[in-house]
């Protein structure tokens, strides 16, 4: 099913194409930037930034995160999926594409810019999604991070980032969990970024981020009756029935109204010499997955810093597609002392970039508990050349 005319057209260029499209500017202008308030002050595809020592938001060069999505069956490109980035905290800043042909896409980023128009560094992790396939990521595959301080072009062209992270594999769901689409709108201006869940019984059978115009596609919905609700900090989408017939639905709108509440409660650390800090977030209980203690973030909903320790730790090593390539799930306690370290031999695929990840535990007669985890953006390196 085609998703909803009205959200952002699929991107159909390539990297290559990149630069050259964007050098079509007026190079005899050799003026300051012109103010600006939105991307649609400015002309030439220019994007609206905020520059350090200017004033006001400027008109600078786009800036793009690219790549491809690919099928892990054969390596073969995956079109119309959707791609999206998430910052630090799980919001959306960006809008949404969808892959050519080739699964070729081309992501306009906002991005704050040093005096010489160069993109300040800013992490986010991409969220792509595709029709009978596994969105990505999904427990245990991790997104790794992307720095808009690590883009290539110049203040003229433009800027893109393009790596290991940015080419994303997607595996092909089995027929029994394939679905249909439901897709459709979110009426409340400032809903982009929320988590929206298809829910049956207590189970999320699908999730998806609404844009920042309020779209959102849910694939691989199963027929028949599930309810839709939706979370951001601040504002709440109230459950809403739906019957998904065999075709798959389009044109669903879903209302949203503030939220206030607040959660409460404390974190038990032990053996933390001169303390130690993690963060909280909350997890929809419907798509946390127990066994690997993780689940789709809410943006907002997080705490930190929340002073806390721990007493035992996992740790796990995945690579640029998200798998895992190394794990010790018996790293021992650490006392008087504020680093844990641990030993792995490698091998290690030069230029590639890892995520180290830990989760703290606590064994007792019940067996082994989980208290902490990394956050999402920690951890990253790239292997030596």
């Amino acid at each position: 099913m085609s998703p909803p005319a009205r959200r952002l057209a699929p991107a159909l260029l390539s990297l290559i194409a990149l630069f050259p499209l964007l050098t079509a500017c007026d190079d005899d202008d050799d003026g300051p930037e012109p103010p600006c308030v939105l991307d649609g002050d400015c002309p030439d595809g220019r994007a609206c930034a905020v520059v350090a020592g200017a004033d006001a938001s400027q008109c600078v060069a786009p800036v793009y995160i690219t790549g491809q999505v690919i099928a892990a069956e054969d390596g073969g490109g995956v079109a119309d999926a959707r791609v999206l980035a998430l910052g630090v905290n799980g919001e959306a800043p960006t809008g949404v594409v969808f892959t050519d042909a080739e699964g070729r896409y081309l992501l306009p980023v906002p991005a704050d810019r040093d005096a010489e128009g160069r993109p300040l560094s800013e992490r986010l992790t991409l969220r792509v999604d595709a029709a009978a396939r596994q969105p990505f990521p999904v427990p245990p595959r991790v997104a790794l991070p992307l720095d808009l301080g690590e883009a290539i072009g110049d203040a003229e062209a433009g800027w893109a980032v393009e790596n290991a992270a940015t080419t994303v594999r997607l595996f092909a769901l089995p027929p029994a969990a394939r679905g249909v689409t439901v897709s459709g709108l979110v009426d409340h201006p400032d809903a982009g970024g929320a988590l929206l869940l298809a829910e049956r019984g207590d189970r999320a059978v699908s999730t998806s981020i609404v844009d920042l115009d309020g779209g959102f596609v849910l694939y691989d919905v199963p027929p028949g009756a599930v309810s839709l609700v939706g979370l951001l900090a601040g504002l709440y989408l109230p459950p809403t029935a739906v019957d998904v017939p065999e075709a798959g639905l389009a044109g669903v709108v879903l209302g949203a109204e503030p939220a206030d509440g607040v959660v409460q409660g404390s974190v038990s650390i032990v053996n933390a010499p001169g303390g130690a800090e993690t963060s909280l977030i909350l997890v929809p209980d419907s798509a946390f997955d127990a066994e690997v203690v993780r689940g789709p973030a809410v943006a907002g909903l997080r705490a930190a810093p929340v002073s806390g320790g721990f007493t035992g730790y996992e740790l796990r090593v995945y690579d640029a597609f998200g798998a895992l390539v190394h794990s010790d799930l018996e790293v021992g306690r650490v006392t008087g002392d504020d680093t844990v370290s641990a030993s792995w031999g490698g091998p290690l695929e030069p230029g590639m970039l890892y995520q180290f990840r830990a989760a703290s535990f606590r064994e007792d007669g019940e067996g082994r508990r989980y208290i902490s985890t990394t956050e999402d953006l920690r951890g990253v390196f790239r292997a030596p050349q």
